[in-house]
């Protein structure tokens, strides 16, 4: 703890968390300067109502912004789909209703064939037509999916389920990543392409509109391999174009939702602290160290919830078997002889639980994270009972 406390600047996390003024930090707040219990009861109301109103207003911006970023993706795909089907029915002379049709057929990639283009300007509009859809959907699929795991109530760590995103690319390397995805999504393609314009005797519109219906999978069946060279390239260029093509759309994908990931938690590490949640975590002596600001901001970026604390706690108060403030090398060695001597008698795979010491009526209780301030601050100061306690267990 020492270690990690010591790495880490104050003045790099939160000034106000110091008591610096983030304005002039020559002039110290007086929210910290309260000399006596009434009067700092009085600015921490002060304060509690000032920071609800400032994030009622950001909630309101997030939800704002968040609605247009939607209402622009449903009106830029209704007018894909409008434009692709205007298009379709003056290339093709199709009805509305059929051009529709083939326009739904191809971007769900169902591709049944009974409708296919028949001029050549109609089957290279396809072509971009299908890989800036799926392109479209990618992107769109990680920004929902970044919406979905941001608003997940049941937190179990954003960095375990998308990557380590405290490791921030540069703009410039996320979008050399993207150009080379799409890239990528040509190049499989037109090596088909290249192939059958040669092998098959086709024309190169021919070949470059049957290569990319067969990698997207959308294969309306209207062109495939004829000769045994084209069929034995085929065996080869299927599975690994298809396979790359699809990898390159869920990169796409996954670009989206970590860039997403990070803004949003950027926005919430920049959030102040509620005067609730500072008064709970303070504790007695009415201050924030490094270690108790660290935890704040971890739970409210959504890497660690109230229920990973209250874990951390109980395997504590399993551990602390002299019922102590602190563990002593006694007690970790004594926990590790039992979790050794468990596992060499049922096995890895065993769902039983570790025998450890027996603890106390409190102990047994309220899990602390849902203690009321009273009942943290008049406990017994030999047992775990206090916020404080269970933040830096759970940073250990």
């Amino acid at each position: 703890m020492a270690d990690f406390a010591d790495s880490v600047s104050p003045m790099e996390t939160n000034p106000i968390a110091q008591g610096t003024n983030p304005v002039d930090p020559g002039v110290t707040p007086a929210f910290f300067a309260a000399d006596t219990a009434a009067e700092y009861d009085a600015q921490l109301q002060q304060y509690t109502e000032e920071a609800q109103q400032f994030e009622d207003e950001l909630n309101r911006k997030e939800q704002c912004e968040a609605w247009w970023w939607k209402a622009a993706g449903i009106m830029s795909f209704l007018a894909y789909i409008t434009l692709s089907t205007i298009a379709f029915g003056l290339w093709e002379d199709w009805s509305a209703i059929d051009a529709l049709y083939f326009v739904i057929v191809t971007i769900s990639t169902v591709g049944y064939g009974d409708l296919v283009p028949d001029t050549e300007g109609a089957r290279i509009f396809t072509v971009f037509f299908m890989v800036l859809g799926l392109l479209f959907f990618a992107l769109s699929l990680g920004y929902l999916s970044a919406e979905a795991l941001d608003t997940a109530s049941d937190a179990v760590g954003m960095d375990a389920r998308v990557g380590d995103l405290s490791i921030e690319e540069p703009a410039k390397t996320t979008y050399c990543k993207f150009f080379f995805l799409v890239l990528l999504l040509i190049a499989i393609p037109m090596a088909g392409t290249v192939f059958y314009f040669i092998d098959e005797d086709w024309d190169f519109v021919t070949a470059f509109y049957m290569s990319f219906t067969t990698c997207t999978t959308v294969g309306y069946g209207d062109f495939s391999p004829q000769t045994e060279h084209g069929r034995l390239f085929a065996i080869f260029w299927l599975v690994v174009g298809v396979t790359m093509v699809g990898n390159a759309l869920s990169e796409v994908a996954g670009l989206s939702l970590t860039k997403n990931l990070r803004i949003k938690q950027k926005r919430r590490l920049m959030r102040p602290i509620s005067g609730k949640v500072f008064a709970n975590f303070s504790g007695r002596d009415h201050k924030l160290d490094v270690e108790e600001f660290t935890i704040l901001k971890l739970l409210a970026q959504g890497k660690i919830n109230e229920k990973d604390l209250n874990r951390c706690a109980t395997e504590f108060r399993k551990i602390n078997r002299h019922n102590k403030e602190s563990l002593e090398l006694e007690d970790v060695r004594a926990h590790f002889h039992g979790v050794r001597d468990h596992f060499a008698e049922h096995g890895l795979d065993s769902d039983q639980v570790v025998e450890q010491p027996s603890t106390s009526d409190t102990e047994q209780g309220t899990p602390i994270c849902q203690l009321p301030e009273t009942e943290r601050d008049t406990a017994n100061e030999g047992q775990l009972t206090n916020m404080q306690e269970v933040k830096i267990t759970a940073i250990g």
